[in-house]
């Protein structure tokens, strides 16, 4: 079976998108892609709550990645450095032997317009997924989603009932709990379509990404232009932060410290209440949501962990022409445990 390494090579560069699509074309391409199938395997994501939740990991990717430009603030380059040294020495990876899975958490969410014919009021929900995924190297395991949604702002609750509950297109809330290798497509999980017809869990080894930070980048930067493959990108971000070598780890703090424009936040804590340092990414515009907003990553120096990814709506933003305030929470991406566990049931703490 192939790693993910393997699937970014095949099935991420896609220069059929524009440069910066909307998010109608990434929709429409994301459905071209569900039905898409190389000889052999293919990468199915069935989305829940939209593919712009995978979109917040691509553009925090692309931002981060610029083919040249002068280095961050002497202060964010330094916590960066130190993260990649700390990172450099930590013991291997545990790699799962016979009937173990390795098991990852991941939760994210974001804020989506309620949908509707053009000219109605646009409602705000935030979105939200939680999953966890028990994973053997041949693909075999378990995925379980939960998948929720609630009005961004509560006020506007009786105005969503009378105007009929719009509900956005994505919006599909609920637990998807299934057991891989499977015949039928599953609702809500990242699957692996394999030569015998049956679906897999991607195992997140990154072992043929290079380790050296200046290969990395450029190995990166292909896709720096094609802002479509948002899928390919969020599977990245597994690759980095479940299962990810040490010096992996660190060649990736190395790419974030060349970024310019990065400035060190200070104390920080992701969405889940996780104390850690923040470094931050002020951006203009991007493709995602087209509104200037702030790009907040936070780990812990001193363990070099990722815990997540905030984004901040800048001024004068909107979604779907609904303005949202200035310092608002738009989106996030939290990374939780990891560790070998000898079953599917197992939940490591």
């Amino acid at each position: 079976m192939d790693d993910l390494t393997d699937i970014l090579e095949h099935l991420i560069d896609d220069s059929r998108l524009a440069a910066r699509p909307t998010m109608e074309q990434l929709k429409e391409h994301a459905d071209r892609r569900s039905q898409r199938r190389l000889p052999g395997r293919s990468v199915i994501v069935v989305p829940l709550v939209g593919i712009a939740a995978a979109a917040l990991v691509v553009v925090l990717v692309l931002q981060f990645l610029p083919a040249t430009g002068q280095h961050p603030t002497s202060a964010a380059a330094a916590v960066l450095n130190e993260a990649a040294s700390v990172a450099a020495n930590l013991p291997a990876s545990q790699v799962p032997g016979p009937g173990q899975y390795l098991y990852y958490r991941t939760s994210g969410g974001e804020v989506v317009p309620s949908g509707g014919a053009a000219g109605t009021r646009q409602y705000l929900f935030v979105t939200t997924e939680t999953t966890e995924t028990w994973v053997a190297p041949n693909g075999s395991g378990r995925q379980r989603v939960d998948a929720a949604a609630h009005l961004l702002y509560p006020s506007d609750q009786s105005a969503w009932e009378a105007a009929g509950s719009p509900n956005y297109d994505y919006l599909l809330p609920g637990i998807y709990d299934n057991t891989f290798p499977i015949r039928s497509l599953p609702v809500g999980a990242t699957a692996i379509l394999g030569a015998d017809g049956e679906y897999h869990l991607p195992y997140p080894a990154g072992s043929h990404l290079p380790t050296d930070p200046t290969a990395l980048k450029q190995y990166l930067n292909r896709y720096d232009n094609n802002s479509g493959p948002t899928t390919a990108f969020l599977t990245a971000s597994t690759i980095f932060e479940e299962g990810a070598s040490p010096a992996l780890r660190s060649a990736l703090f190395q790419v974030i410290e060349q970024i310019p424009g990065v400035t060190l936040v200070g104390p920080t804590k992701d969405e889940a209440g996780r104390s850690g340092l923040g470094v931050a990414l002020d951006s203009k515009s991007s493709f995602y949501m087209g509104s200037a907003k702030r790009y907040i990553f936070v780990f812990n120096p001193k363990t070099s962990e990722v815990l997540g990814i905030k984004i901040l709506m800048g001024p004068a933003g909107s979604i779907g022409g609904a303005p949202v305030p200035e310092g608002t929470l738009i989106g996030f991406t939290n990374f939780g445990p990891t560790a070998v566990v000898s079953s599917t049931s197992v939940v490591p703490h």
